[in-house]
């Protein structure tokens, strides 16, 4: 336990209690930021004391449960949350007719809505952190409480006892259940932590990830879809809309620390893997999805690469209809240069297309790192070769390349290589070049100086 005593951006700083050292730190899988004197700090804590104090008297605690939530709560979220809080179904079961009966004439209570469906429950009282001692109290004994629903009070509501009523966990309960999360959580925290929800669900096999979906109503099912994004296996995936690709990739961005464990780099490839496999990236995701993809471009490992490719061919896709305020041409380059030069890769792909978008942009000398004659050679075909040939990128870059590269040949195999250049890029090298390439060759390498001897004097 401890004191936040300020946030900036996700980070708190926190005093711990038991010896008063400060930390800063995120909120995760190991830490919980709860009010204290809830009912959840209380069932975290204390659990033995929700169960005690609902035992005792079920409306008090479901009156504190009610103040805690403004906006008010339907039956069955007030049962999932008794759930949650760590008590037993079947004492929820036994005790829920009194229960409802005590809320319906208790004058803290507000009932709104006719239709029990989305009939909601209101605390009209002031917030409090314990129940007021004036409260009724419900002193039925425990064994009394199954025969409830012979009372007159109980008949006054027959429709409150329909089988509808039976009592239906929460998503967020049975999520927490199939995860086997020691400590409750809700739906937002799962969110709000993809690609750490993602690891833990890619513990699970598809069939179980398949049957827990299927029992899921169709709002729940929309939610589970989107936790399966960052789900680091082959799993089937559902539509969703850009804004929800958005959220996840930008919580996704926030839950990385600056040295992520292996298995949410995997967890984030997967979710850019899933993003940049759509037809086009929309204009909404780009930004958060160029962000998480810089984060594996820093010291890409052999599995990262192949994932970056595929987000650069989506980008070169996307880059026609992006503002200028989205992405930049400096931001793309950061990534470009972590992929190699490929005819058919997503390098070359993402250069031709930032050449269109930003005429000019590819002068600055970080999109040619890793650049040599011999992937100028292969990939100087269409589009790319285009580029290639045009004037300011002949000067700048590929003649002082090609110049410094046949300036430190020392062997006849690559010496060779030089001599079966194109013409168009052969061209561009001074004839002085080649002969002192022969020369410095030919020092070593009777067959090279015997081709300069036969060559001497003619161009």
């Amino acid at each position: 336990m401890g004191e936040v005593l300020s946030r900036d951006r996700g980070i708190f700083t926190v005093r711990w209690n038991d010896d008063g050292t400060e930390e800063s730190l995120r909120l995760d899988h190991r830490n919980l930021l709860v009010t204290e004197g809830t009912l959840r700090f209380i069932a975290l804590m204390d659990p033995d004391q929700i169960r005690s104090r609902f035992a005792d008297d079920p409306v008090h605690l479901v009156l504190q449960l009610l103040s805690e939530h403004a906006d008010g709560l339907k039956a069955m979220d007030i049962k999932s949350k008794l759930v949650e809080l760590g008590i037993d179904k079947g004492s929820i079961d036994r005790a829920w007719r009194t229960i409802q009966t005590k809320l319906a004439k208790h004058d803290n209570v507000k009932v709104k809505g006719r239709d029990k469906a989305v009939r909601a429950y209101l605390h009209r009282g002031k917030p409090y952190d314990t129940p007021p001692a004036s409260w009724p109290r419900v002193d039925a004994p425990e064994d009394a409480e199954a025969p409830e629903a012979n009372t007159p009070e109980a008949a006054s509501e027959p429709e409150e006892t329909t089988p509808a009523e039976a009592p239906v966990e929460s998503f967020s309960t049975t999520l927490t259940s199939l995860l086997g999360v020691k400590q409750a959580r809700a739906i937002p925290d799962f969110l709000a932590e993809p690609l750490r929800t993602g690891v833990a669900l890619g513990r699970l096999d598809n069939a179980a990830l398949e049957r827990f979906h299927s029992e899921l109503d169709e709002g729940d099912q929309r939610i589970f879809a989107t936790l399966l994004l960052a789900v680091p296996k082959k799993s089937w995936t559902a539509p969703l809309a850009a804004e929800i690709h958005h959220g996840v990739l930008a919580a996704a961005v926030a839950e990385l620390p600056a040295e992520a464990p292996a298995e949410l780099r995997t967890a984030a490839g997967w979710l850019l893997r899933r993003v940049a496999a759509l037809p086009t990236p929309p204009a909404e995701v780009a930004g958060p999805f160029v962000r998480l993809a810089l984060f594996l471009a820093d010291s890409p490992q052999r599995a990262d690469l192949e994932i970056l490719d595929l987000v650069a061919h989506a980008l070169s896709r996307a880059l026609p209809a992006l503002g200028d305020d989205v992405v930049s041409p400096e931001r793309l380059a950061l990534l470009a240069q972590a992929l190699p030069f490929s005819v058919t890769g997503g390098r070359v792909a993402l250069m031709v297309a930032v050449h269109e978008r930003w005429r000019g942009s590819l002068l600055a000398p970080g999109w040619w790192d890793g650049a040599s004659t011999a992937t100028l050679v292969e990939c100087g075909q269409g589009q790319f070769g285009k580029i290639i040939a045009s004037p300011e990128i002949l000067q700048t870059i590929v003649r002082p390349l090609m110049e410094r590269e046949l300036s430190e040949v020392t062997t006849r195999a690559r010496l060779g290589f030089f001599v079966r250049l194109p013409a168009e890029l052969a061209e561009q090298l001074p004839v002085s070049a080649f002969v002192n390439a022969f020369r410095r060759v030919g020092r070593h390498d009777p067959i090279a100086a015997a081709w300069a001897e036969g060559l001497g004097g003619e161009e």
